[in-house]
């Protein structure tokens, strides 16, 4: 069987099929080890490749496709960036040729892969048939909300605003598909390791040495490839109380101890009137309130308080907003 392998990257599907004895010829705009042929595919004719397919695989870039960037790159299905133009009429020609082949070879089957995105809504996809492709991490795993950290097996069934790629955040639900073999993946950043689980086709977004993001399966990671950094833009609504009182604490406040250094509580202490506006955001707070050579002390709050940082990651946006007033 031979096998035609498009913007074949790291190729994860040449590589499977050869494992099966199959022949492959992979072609992709960069010269990636075992490439066969590095072209602009919009310029790629039949000639160039060197049998007819039995198979295509196509995973044409999704920069201007994916949700995180259509908005940068289009309005609705028209494209507004000239990439989204060029990305256009790349993929509008390789299906032609996916056509013209299958004049020559009419039992020649193909597929053409991206994540969930514009593509699928692009008016000369519509002939297609469409099917939508799951991958996992496990339960254990923290995913980054719009609400902080969770574990996936505590928000499944839910649907949760998500950090995408462009730092915006996108609502998305969450479910369970079952049990998939797993794979252990070792991330590294600043000295600080992290292991996570996750499924053998996982698409994950690696930095190239000359700046072009691509998109690669767990399996095809290498060691020392750069996985870009994501910040999440927030939005403030309000400031909460607690957190307001946390800052508060942090700064003027102080920690309390019981024998031997054991960390107890912490308080808050006001000192003149400038202070004293503060107390109305310890409503409820604490367990007890006495003055102390005329300052106002606010006992019995949590002993971290005075002595963490809170992680950004664990609390709303409205409550660090609060934290850092």
């Amino acid at each position: 069987m031979k096998v035609l392998e498009l913007f074949a990257g790291s190729r994860s599907i040449g590589k499977a099929a050869e494992s099966l004895g199959m022949e492959v010829f992979s072609v992709d705009w960069e010269q990636y080890e075992g490439i066969n042929l590095s072209k602009d595919i919009g310029q790629l004719t039949m000639e160039d490749v060197p049998f007819v397919p039995d198979v295509i695989w196509a995973s044409p870039d999704c920069t201007t496709y994916t949700i995180a960037a259509i908005a940068h790159h289009r309005n609705g299905t028209e494209p507004k960036s000239e990439y989204a133009i060029k990305c256009d009429g790349v993929n509008q020609h390789f299906i032609s040729l996916i056509k013209e082949w299958l004049k020559i070879n009419p039992n020649m089957v193909f597929f053409i892969e991206n994540p969930r995105g514009m593509l699928r809504k692009m008016p000369w996809m519509q002939e297609f048939t469409r099917h939508t492709l799951w991958y996992c991490f496990v339960g254990e795993t923290e995913v980054i909300t719009k609400l902080g950290s969770q574990k996936f097996s505590d928000i499944v069934n839910t649907t949760q605003s998500l950090l995408m790629k462009d730092g915006t955040w996108k609502d998305a639900p969450i479910r369970h598909y079952g049990k998939q073999q797993i794979y252990k993946l070792t991330l590294s950043r600043a000295g600080m390791t992290k292991v996570i689980r996750t499924t053998k086709n996982h698409k994950w977004i690696i930095r190239l040495p000359n700046k072009r993001e691509v998109i690669v399966n767990t399996i095809d990671l290498k060691t020392k490839d750069i996985i870009p950094s994501i910040y999440g833009k927030h939005t403030f609504e309000f400031m909460e109380n607690e957190g307001i009182a946390r800052g508060f604490v942090f700064g003027d406040g102080y920690a309390n101890y019981k024998g031997k250094r054991i960390p107890y509580d912490s308080a808050a202490q006001f000192c003149g009137a400038k202070d004293e506006e503060m107390v109305k955001y310890f409503d409820n707070m604490g367990r007890s309130r006495r003055k102390n050579k005329g300052h106002l002390n606010i006992h019995g709050l949590p002993f971290e308080w005075k002595t963490e940082i809170p992680n950004i990651f664990d609390y709303s946006s409205n409550y660090i907003y609060g934290r850092i007033s």
